[in-house]
């Protein structure tokens, strides 16, 4: 027990505390090539957390300094509010005596907690069971021991063990009162430190996964003794719950739950698939009824979420859809060719095969149409032929609107907002006909955003300027243009500054964080600075409007892939269990496509209701978070706080006194003032406990300017007691 007597005395010797500037950043300790912790960074980058990744490699010719690394050079301020190690790495002989020595003397004097991952039981308190190694599934319960704070996850969340490779701890061995480890220079018995546990992540009766580990020196540490990853849906809710706790219900950012549906192509009529009708028709086209049953229904689904949510479905508008219908003298449609080069008969005739792979890749051997009939196909400035009449400039002026009131039932009622059919949902701009931009005409691209927004006016739908109408951002037919300057330079000339994307194809995404929009630039796009907004696809198809139809389509995809044929059920909650992990607990903003053919009540409950009501269930089993969904403008909005927060690269400090109590935030910016991103203001946002409910925690915010700094004082806040 020497070691244990030298690390004592150590301890006891030390100075007491004054108060401590506690910054609230995350230092996660890995190892090289571990790509595990992506589901804690997802989380914390969901949220705006500021974390740093050290990696420790024992080949590096250069020893960590650990002092510097986890204190200022004053050696007295913390660099760090919540210390991660996955792998568990100050139990794997890659830390010296004295590296461990000043982890724990930072953690004790700074009141810092930790969190691990991978853990193996005995270094945290228990008995493992080497019998028992297995990733094989087991539910985890979230035990009364476990300190939800505001993380929102529900205790009786749906946890599973399915793929997470553990050998668990057992509960029914004697109880254990040390936390033994050793580190590279250790020898026996290395470091026998005296540990209180509770199990606060139960596998059964006989085994525990996870616990919380109270060292007699004062240190506290949340450890999970099994493996993670981002592909699991329960690491993402242990994620949040491991980050509100590391940093004591003290968490900067924002925490928004987005579910945003927009059913693209409402007023036009969709075709379906061939050899597959429906009601007895071969196409369908949204009805009033259809949106009258899904008004009742979204409050229906609001009602079902948590208390603060709404749910409300965006419908993204072609107004040509409106004249189809009249097709009566002035009254009459733009009739063009709206499909884009992949449904060209020449595609296939050519021997084509580059629209999935890309322009680089695209054989030299293949004819110019087969090159530039790619996804990512650039068209030079000043090309293209136009297919929008001249006829149709202007002709807005000459549309009846008594012809479309006595022919188009949907029309006249969401102009006349009958049973708040204007109301109810978010509309936007999806072009006038529905005209594929790849290869458009400035012309082209003009005219088609320029009769929507007249049909859009007051003269005719009445929504342009509602409430819920977005006029800055849109989704072009097809996700198309976006690599289009002439088309993007039209948009923008009637006002639009950003398109929707599809998260399907990577160039479309920026690079390094999920939650910024990609902007254009002339090189590639052909147009500066036109935000792309991401998006989901979904497994909802634009041609159907059943359950049998959908079925069908799906399984002409996937049935290889699964082996067997899948139903509706497997359907939706493979979509479900996508939309959770993928969206909902990553804290994503992206919205979600289906099609107007999707609102269709054929089986008395439309896809999107299907799909939506299955979301909801599944994630009603995770989270408490308030779910909302946003018009379009409204998530670029939110896409550029997001945007603007980051650039001010704000850190928040508490003060934290002697006794634990956090009385004020010092939040401090260190952006250059007018450099390229940074606005002219800065906005801070922590979430704090004391909220209206579990799912909803208290939002503490200050403006500061660019490089500037303020003091916020706290009510409520407490932090770990600092000690000696």
């Amino acid at each position: 027990m020497a070691p244990l007597w030298i690390f004592c005395c150590l301890y006891f010797a030390l100075s007491s505390v004054s108060a401590v500037l506690v910054p609230l950043n995350v230092l996660v300790l890995s190892t090289p090539g571990f790509v595990s912790t992506d589901f804690l960074e997802s989380v914390m980058q969901g949220y705006g957390v500021r974390y740093s990744v050290v990696r420790i490699d024992s080949a590096a010719p250069t020893r960590i300094n650990y002092t510097e690394l986890l204190w200022q050079p004053d050696g007295k301020t913390p660099r760090w509010g919540g210390l991660i190690m996955y792998p568990n790495v100050e139990a794997m002989g890659l830390l010296n005596r004295s590296d461990v020595d000043a982890v724990w003397a930072f953690q004790r004097q700074t009141g810092v907690r930790g969190v691990k991952f991978g853990a193996w039981p005995s270094n945290v308190g228990w008995n493992p069971d080497t019998t028992a190694c297995t990733s094989s599934y087991s539910r985890m319960n979230i035990s009364a021991a476990m300190p939800l704070g505001i993380s929102g996850i529900k205790r009786t969340a749906n946890l599973s063990a399915e793929g997470l490779y553990r050998c668990p701890a057992l509960r029914s061995s004697p109880a254990v009162t040390s936390c033994n480890m050793w580190a590279a220079d250790f020898t026996n018995p290395g470091i026998v430190m005296p540990c209180n546990v509770s199990s606060i992540l139960d596998l059964s009766t006989t085994y525990v996964g996870g616990t919380l580990v109270n060292y007699q020196d004062g240190r506290e540490v949340l450890a999970f003794m099994f493996d993670c990853g981002g592909w699991s849906t329960s690491c993402l809710a242990l994620g949040h719950l491991a980050v509100t706790w590391l940093l004591q219900n003290a968490v900067p950012g924002v925490r928004q739950a987005l579910l945003t549906v927009q059913t693209d192509d409402v007023f036009l009529t969709t075709d379906f698939d061939a050899g597959q009708p429906a009601g007895g028709k071969l196409f369908y086209r949204l009805s009033y009824a259809d949106l009258a049953a899904h008004i009742s229904w979204q409050n229906d689904m609001s009602n079902t979420l948590p208390a603060g949510s709404l749910f409300r479905a965006d419908l993204p508008i072609n107004g040509n859809g409106i004249l189809e219908q009249t097709n009566t003298g002035t009254t009459a449609p733009v009739d063009i060719n709206n499909e884009g080069c992949l449904d060209d008969p020449l595609y296939i005739s050519l021997g084509c095969n580059c629209w999935y792979t890309g322009t680089a890749s695209c054989p030299a051997t293949l004819p110019d149409f087969c090159k530039s009939c790619t996804k990512d196909w650039a068209k030079p400035l000043g090309t293209g032929t136009s297919r929008v009449p001249q006829t149709a400039v202007g002709s807005s002026g000459n549309w009846s609107l008594a012809n479309i009131q006595a022919k188009d039932a949907l029309a006249t009622a969401v102009r006349a907002n009958t049973g708040n059919v204007a109301t109810a949902f978010s509309y936007c701009h999806h072009t006038f006909t529905h005209e594929n931009l790849d290869n458009a005409t400035w012309f082209d691209a003009d005219q088609q955003l320029a009769l929507n927004i007249d049909m859009a006016g007051p003269a005719f739908l009445n929504l342009r300027n509602r409430t819920l109408f977005s006029s800055k951002c849109m989704v072009t037919p097809q996700i198309s243009g976006l690599r289009n300057g002439d088309a993007l330079a039209a948009l923008a000339g009637r006002g639009i500054q950003c398109v929707t994307g599809d998260n399907t194809w990577k160039f479309l995404l920026h690079p390094t964080n999920p939650h910024y929009m990609l902007y254009t630039t002339p090189d590639t796009n052909g147009y500066a600075n036109m935000a792309i907004l991401p998006r989901w696809a979904t497994e909802v198809y634009f041609n159907c409007s059943t359950a049998a139809q959908n079925v069908r389509l799906y399984n002409r995809l996937y049935q290889s892939y699964y082996g067997t044929a899948s139903t509706i059920s497997d359907i939706m909650k493979r979509e479900a269990a996508r939309v959770v992990r993928e969206g909902l607990l990553k804290l994503r903003k992206d919205p979600h496509m289906m099609h107007q053919a999707n609102l269709a009540m054929i089986d008395g409950v439309s896809l999107l209701m299907r799909w939506t009501q299955n979301v909801v269930t599944e994630y009603n089993r995770w989270a408490s978070w308030p779910v909302q969904s946003l018009k379009l403008d409204d998530l670029y909005a939110a896409f550029l706080a997001r945007q603007d927060r980051d650039a001010c690269q704000l850190t928040y400090s508490l003060n934290v006194t002697a006794t634990g109590a956090a009385p004020s935030v010092v939040v401090t910016s260190a952006a250059v003032p007018g450099a390229p991103g940074v606005p002219a203001k800065c906005t801070s946002s922590l979430l704090l406990s004391g909220g209206p409910n579990a799912g909803t925690p208290r939002v503490a915010t200050a403006t500061l300017a660019p490089g500037g700094s303020v003091t916020a004082a706290l009510t409520g806040v407490t932090w770990r007691k600092p000690l000696p």
